[in-house]
């Protein structure tokens, strides 16, 4: 048995075997998953290696089977990590005999998000814990939604029953919010979850199903008259969200439905109810013997309570006799506790902590393997202060996290850390006394970002041919090897501000993958064709259309649409009528720019309006991606972003956006624009398209909680000097552990327990950006860059780096040298007139040949379209199935012509013997799936035995016996190549080679005489035309016969 060459450090050989309940603090970069792994490996019974001492671990005593373990992880991404890494462990173990088998049996192993592992235990236990295990759960963003909903139609009710409290909420602070303050419904929807969540503190403070001011007063140090107005406000929102919560839950029952919040508190709920519990925690406990939790820093308490009951660890769930609860094995790192905004408390980590490791130390990995020792050292100068900064005191003892130094395993280059240094006054604003001002926010971010992209260019590219003569990085073998652009990560605080530096990556050249989900909906290219649709949708609504006249998919000047409005008749009239009768004027308001732009305002407006009037009425009989793909083809706003910078992303984007339309094929145009409109209310974050992956090599551009779990070589650090964030807990709801829920009042209107909550939640809220910075800069491998101030006025970030400085950071404040990428060379009008004088246009400028896009034509289609040429349009161009297909009359009562004539051909494909008829007619009508044609056709029927009649005729007749005898097909399948943009294709009911002739026999089912045939035969020259074409290309000579099946005559052409 092979053991693995790893040699374990001494505090991962001890967190591995421990026996015992244990909580690993990991510190960034140390090893956790691998040492995750192990411990999955050793409770398996494998080898595990030895430690760095040499010693063996020894193996389990007792080991386990693969679908015995549980490992809880934050993402379904680090879940797949976690089971493909366990994989290729498992693999390397060539000579174990449990290879094979743990091989295959992996993906039993319950490996998940909590959400899963609560659905899952849900499910299996659905009767013990008094569910239908049939319950579905809803999507998140459709969740979000339909709570929303709820929650402003119960305003809407209790306004309407003149409900006091309501009504002075809704008059203080408006029905919905605006873009930086909140409304009425975004507090009950905040004290809804908070409610949701927290239900014993909420008993605590309330009574007789309100908040409390009694409690709360004594809960805090201080209440005068402006806490009395701030506590009507937070009880008027929390009897909102009582109610709400209740219609919520009701509604979640009637439908058998749990939420992504539900999944959580219903499991937990019943896991700890005395009535239920025991006989499903007895499963539990008899099922799992080890329960890996990851990231356990970012969880919350209804999670800990979940694993605390499995493991034995909850007072008040049911009694420990039965089998042995399994193993608790919480691995994390305190300091990296990033998520509070998502429901995570830190405070968590700290409880568990006391029940588990009582009085002693958790066990811990101190050594960092990914950092250089130069950027381990600047960690550990800028996070042990930012950690301890006495600004920080405010926080609750039980929400403190100390720091635990990193302890560098590898050397690197002294330059490792670098700052690239931002002025703090700003280079075109004066004081009167002509002193420099300070820099705003926006100069600030357009400098920083010139020098990032410079210095990014200028360690990967610095000449800007792809040379590549930049800095050098150290490689996955440790040795060194030149920086790509996919060794480097920009990372930012917020994804809001992310722009300017993405317009400096790309004047410089560097390619850039946008991570996370960065909001499409505010891309002006999105904004266009949603209001493009919204004109569709509405041809009245002025404004829709002429803000679609103004957009790129027409492109008319201001000067135009307002004579279209100011020189129209007096009264209303719809603005697209009113640019319609514009268009047919001779004068025209002539362009100073250049005398060809009327000519192209005219073209851009007759195509847009035809584009309006031509797919208005087909927006709810189409579907939406098709009706969007024909808007975009009709007025070339593609054509348009291909003008503009960036297209590649604005096309992409736009391309998604179409993709998204397709999965709303089911709704019509209006239905669909609502849920955006909602969707929009929401900032439900709809991601904008990528236009590489991160496998390309391109720069990674993140914020810093999408990076989190992520390494780099190479990390930028940006936007360090963020604006002081304490404000923004003003005209918010939130709740603290201790003093209760608050709406808080802006400055001025806070009364002593404003003051005192306000403080403590921005002490935790200054706490957790210390560890989001700690989390920042151990994502660096090699090297680290930081941008930003060093002097004036600094706020959290900044100060805290910049006391990390020392003269082992290089700090540069000049931007490198190095030239920006050449522009776009963008068209211009002045072309038209070279282009013109040039007589016959050159291959490059000729337009286009438009290719047909559909190039396969079938024998039904052209006859169609030799027919009418209308029919052929609706059923072939437009998609529209004619109504003749619904209406057509069953002859003399019995079946239509196409429905007889399908089961027909369907038997005959596959009939071999008459004895097969009733067995095969069985299969063709149960096919159709329709019980009332089932009844119709039932054996013994008149329908069905005069189709069997019909079918047997063909078959008992001397040509159905040649046609049959020897080699043959039937339902051939042909594509017969005219030229590139022509193919005819179709299927030869049956073909018959011959080495003399080939034979194509045709089946027709018309209801006609012996008579009546030759003329028949006649109508379907065209098809006979293309099938004998094709055949005698593919196979040589070839004859055709068609053959009636209701007279039982044939007739040969060709």
């Amino acid at each position: 048995m092979s053991a693995p060459e790893l040699a374990w450090t001494l505090e991962q050989a001890r967190a591995i075997s421990a026996p015992e309940h244990a909580l690993l603090e990991a510190n960034a970069g140390t090893g956790k998953t691998t040492t995750v792994i192990g411990k999955v490996l050793w409770r398996l019974g494998l080898p595990v290696g030895r430690d760095e001492d040499g010693q063996e671990i020894p193996k389990h005593p007792d080991p386990c089977e693969i679908d015995e373990i549980a490992a809880i992880t934050f993402t379904e991404k680090a879940a797949y990590d976690l089971k493909r890494k366990l994989r290729q462990r498992i693999e390397a173990l060539e000579d174990d005999d449990r290879r094979d088998s743990l091989r295959w049996r992996i993906d039993r192993a319950s490996i998940g998000t909590i959400h899963s592992f609560c659905a899952d235990l849900l499910r299996e236990h659905a009767l013990r814990l008094g569910l239908d295990p049939s319950f579905r759960v809803m999507d998140e963003i459709e969740a979000q939604l339909e709570l929303d909903e709820l929650v402003s139609q119960l305003i809407i009710e209790r306004l309407d029953m003149d409900d006091q409290g309501t009504a002075r909420l809704v008059k203080d602070r408006h029905f919905r919010g605006y873009t930086h303050t909140s409304g009425a419904t975004d507090f009950v929807r905040a004290a809804l979850r908070d409610l949701r969540w927290h239900r014993r503190r909420y008993e605590s403070w309330s009574r007789d199903g309100a908040l409390d001011p009694e409690a709360l007063a004594r809960a805090s140090g201080g209440w005068n008259e402006l806490d009395d107005e701030a506590f009507d406000q937070t009880d008027a929102a929390c009897r909102l969200a009582r109610m709400a919560l209740d219609r919520w839950e009701r509604r979640l029952a009637d439908e058998n439905a749990l939420d992504f919040d539900s999944l959580i508190l219903l499991t937990r709920d019943r896991l700890l109810g005395p009535q239920r519990a025991g006989p499903a925690l007895a499963s539990l406990r008899q099922r799992y013997r080890l329960i890996v939790i990851d990231e356990f820093q970012d969880t919350d308490f209804a999670q800990r309570d979940i694993a605390f009951a499995i493991a034995g660890l909850d007072a008040t769930a049911a009694p420990r006799d039965g089998p042995e609860p399994p193993q608790l094995f919480l691995v994390g790192d305190p300091k990296q506790s990033i998520y509070r905004f998502r429901g995570a408390d830190v405070s968590v980590w700290n409880d568990a902590r006391a029940k588990i490791c009582d009085a002693e130390e958790p066990l811990r990995l101190t050594r960092n393997f990914r950092s250089t020792r130069p950027v381990v050292d600047f960690v550990n100068r800028v996070s042990r202060p930012a950690m301890n900064d006495p600004k920080l005191e405010a926080q609750p003892e039980a929400a403190r996290v100390e720091y635990a130094d990193l302890v560098p395993q590898r050397e690197g280059d002294p330059g490792a850390v670098e700052w690239l240094k931002v002025s703090s006054s700003s280079p075109t604003r004066k004081k009167k006394d002509g002193e420099p001002m300070a820099v705003k926010a926006p100069e600030r971010r357009e400098a920083e970002a010139r020098r990032i992209a410079a210095r990014l260019r200028e360690m990967v590219d610095p000449a800007g041919d792809g040379s590549r003569a930049g800095v050098e990085i150290f490689g996955d073998d440790g040795g060194p090897r030149p920086c790509r652009y996919s060794d480097v990560a920009v990372l930012s605080y917020s994804r809001k501000v992310l722009g300017p530096y993405e317009e400096a990556l790309w004047a410089y050249g560097v390619p850039y993958y946008l991570t996370g989900e960065a909001g499409m909906n505010d891309r002006l290219e999105i904004m266009d064709v949603v209001n493009a649709l919204r004109a569709l949708d509405n041809l009245n609504d002025d404004l829709k259309v002429f803000a679609f006249l103004r957009s790129p998919f027409v492109g008319l000047r201001d000067e135009v649409l307002t004579r279209i409005k100011l020189e129209g008749p007096r009264g209303w009239r719809p603005f697209w009528k009113l640019a319609r009768d514009y268009l047919q004027r001779d004068d025209w308001f002539e362009a100073p720019e250049h005398p060809e732009i009327v000519a192209i305002e005219r073209d851009a407006l007759d195509r847009g309006l035809r584009a309006l009037r031509e797919l208005a009425p087909l927006r709810s009989r189409w579907p939406l991606d098709r009706l969007l793909e024909e808007l975009l083809e009709r007025t070339g706003y593609r054509a348009h972003l291909e003008l503009m910078e960036q297209p590649a992303s604005k096309l992409a984007n736009v391309q998604r956006f179409a993709h998204i339309l397709a999965g709303y094929r089911e709704h019509t145009l209006s239905s669909f624009l609502e849920l955006w409109n909602r969707w929009e209310a929401q900032d439900l974050g709809i991601p904008q398209a990528p236009l590489y992956s991160k496998k390309d090599d391109v720069v990674t551009l993140s914020t810093i909680h999408a990076a989190k779990g992520l390494e780099w070589p190479v990390v930028f650090l940006i936007d360090t000097q963020e604006s002081n964030e304490a404000h923004r807990l003003w005209n918010t709801f939130w709740s603290d552990r201790e003093l209760g829920p608050i709406i808080c009042p802006s400055s001025g209107n806070q009364g002593p327990r404003a003051d005192e909550m306000l403080a403590r939640a921005a002490a935790e809220q200054a706490a957790e950006k210390a560890r989001l910075l700690y989390v920042a800069t151990t994502r660096a491998r090699d090297r680290l860059v930081i941008a930003g101030q060093t002097e004036g006025s600094l706020n959290w970030h900044a100060r805290w780096l910049a006391a990390g400085l020392d003269d082992d950071v290089h700090v540069s404040a000049a931007v490198p040298p190095v030239e920006p990428a050449a522009p776009r060379c963008v068209p211009e009008l002045t072309w038209i007139e070279a282009v013109r004088e040039a007589g016959s246009l050159p291959p490059l400028a000729a337009p286009l040949r438009q290719r047909r896009l559909r190039t396969m034509r079938s024998a039904t289609e052209l006859m169609t379209r030799a027919r009418s040429r209308r029919e052929w349009r609706e059923r072939y161009v437009l998609g529209l199935v004619p109504y003749r297909y619904f209406t057509q009359r069953a002859r003399k009562g019995g079946l239509p012509a196409w429905l007889r004539g399908s089961i027909v051909h369907d038997v005959l494909q596959f009939i071999q013997e008459l004895e097969e008829l009733d067995e095969l007619l069985d299969v063709t009508i149960g096919a159709l799936e329709s019980p009332e044609l089932e009844e119709r056709l039932r054996r013994g029927s008149e329908l069905r035995a005069d189709i069997e009649r019909e079918i047997e005729g063909v078959v008992n007749s001397d040509e159905w016996r040649w046609y049959t005898q020897g080699r043959h097909y039937r339902e051939l399948p042909f594509v017969h190549l005219i030229d590139v943009e022509k193919w005819h294709v179709g299927a030869f009911d049956l073909f018959r080679p011959d080495p003399e002739c080939n034979w194509i026999i045709d089946f027709k089912t018309h209801d006609i005489g012996a008579d009546e045939a030759d003329a028949t035969a006649s109508s379907y020259s065209l098809q006979a035309l293309l099938y004998l074409r094709a055949a005698r290309a593919l196979a040589g000579d070839t004859r055709l016969e068609f053959h009636f099946t209701r007279p039982g005559v044939t007739r040969a052409v060709g």
